[in-house]
């Protein structure tokens, strides 16, 4: 099979989250890849590849010496290393990617078509109550047995729904904003303002305010054609605007007024830090993040990080949480100077690296989900390329 067509199948598979559990179709895909494709490191001037693909190196290396001190080793080797291991894998296979013409556009649309299958999904639970996956705080309004309307996909929880959809919602906005094919704009501003509707359903203040910061910050990139934009917004808003359930979205502004998580984070928040400070800045190891948490005196609050950076340096360290912020840094100082990528791709890899500290403190956890070290990937192929982008 045409390498192509095998990241964008990497790509779109995470648009159904968690299903098949530990064999998700997404890590067959990349395990699958690394025998067949024929991988190799390539000796080139993909710096930014290069780069993260030494800070992997490094961080699998730590992460396996910090099992000497982990208190759950076992949980820290399954859930921690060897899921972090097999989501590092996609930027071995992407960095690879023979024919640069298309690399862009195929992860790009993967991204799309991901969050399309996703969103689909999504408006069918809304709308037929019936769900893929049932969590177990499946929402119903105490005292009256009123089920609050979700969506969740494959993804277990509104919450892991909610990341994917904002980690997708960039490359949906990169290609609305350069395409000059009407018929791809419609869809694509119906795609975004269903997402839209979804992360509002979902109750994700988190998210909603990440979902905010990124169209405005498109819009300004794009401000010379800001007008047409708008009043196509304006269009198709006013005509999705009869099919929302508005009930729905006042049965979920009560239920999320009366479930506030914010003290339980900044616990959580502190929590980690004592940790960092505990471990003498090494890190209480992987997997042991909630074993700190559970046993600190008097904790009676959520036991998972919620907070990609906070799991990081708790569980690994100012080594570790410093290299990968370099990278970032890395990555997006490239973005800015990389004169052969079009501006929709510089503006998805900028706000994507500006808005990762706050779409990592939406979940619970991060590191152990495929789709954020295959977001990683994208972002520091993308400013790699050295093609001009078509759309």
């Amino acid at each position: 099979m045409d390498k192509k067509y095998w990241i964008f199948l990497i790509i779109i598979t995470l648009g159904f989250g968690n299903l098949g559990g530990s064999f998700q179709p997404s890590r067959l895909l990349l395990i699958i890849s690394i025998v067949f494709l024929r991988i190799k490191i390539r000796n080139n001037v993909r710096l930014s590849s290069t780069i993260g693909l030494i800070v992997c190196a490094i961080w699998f290396i730590y992460s396996l010496i910090t099992l000497i001190w982990s208190t759950s080793p076992l949980i820290g080797l399954n859930s921690e290393i060897i899921a972090n291991s097999i989501g590092m894998l996609s930027l071995l296979v992407f960095s690879n990617f023979p024919n640069e013409k298309y690399l862009i556009s195929t992860i790009r649309n993967g991204w799309i078509c991901g969050l399309g299958i996703t969103i689909l999904m999504g408006v069918y639970e809304v709308y037929t109550g019936n769900h893929f996956w049932y969590a177990e705080d499946d929402r119903i309004l105490g005292g009256i047995g009123i089920e609050v309307p979700y969506a969740t996909g494959f993804f277990g929880n509104s919450n892991n729904y909610c990341t994917f959809i904002i980690l997708c919602f960039p490359y949906a906005l990169w290609l609305f904003f350069e395409t000059h094919k009407i018929v791809f704009k419609l869809i694509l501003l119906a795609l975004i303002l269903t997402c839209t509707f979804l992360i509002f359903i979902d109750g994700s203040r988190m998210a909603t305010i990440v979902l905010l910061f990124q169209s405005i910050y498109f819009l300004i990139s794009f401000a010379k054609n800001i007008f047409k934009n708008i009043i196509i917004v304006l269009i198709i808003a006013v005509a999705l605007f009869i099919y929302v359930p508005w009930d729905a979205l006042f049965l979920v502004l009560n239920y999320r007024g009366a479930n506030f998580e914010e003290d339980s984070r900044s616990v959580m928040v502190l929590a980690g830090l004592k940790m960092l400070v505990m471990s003498y800045g090494f890190g209480v190891g992987a997997g042991s993040f909630e074993d700190y948490a559970i046993n600190m005196n008097n904790f009676d609050h959520i036991s998972n990080p919620h907070n990609l950076f906070l799991e990081i340096v708790s569980q690994y360290g100012w080594i570790i949480f410093t290299l990968f912020n370099f990278w970032l840094f890395h990555i997006f100082i490239k973005s800015i100077k990389n004169t052969t990528i079009s501006k929709g791709a510089k503006v998805t890899v900028q706000i994507l690296i500006l808005t990762i500290p706050l779409i990592g403190a939406i979940n619970s956890i991060a590191l152990g989900t495929t789709c954020w070290w295959v977001c990683f990937s994208s972002l520091a192929v993308i400013v790699d390329s050295r093609q001009i982008q078509e759309t």
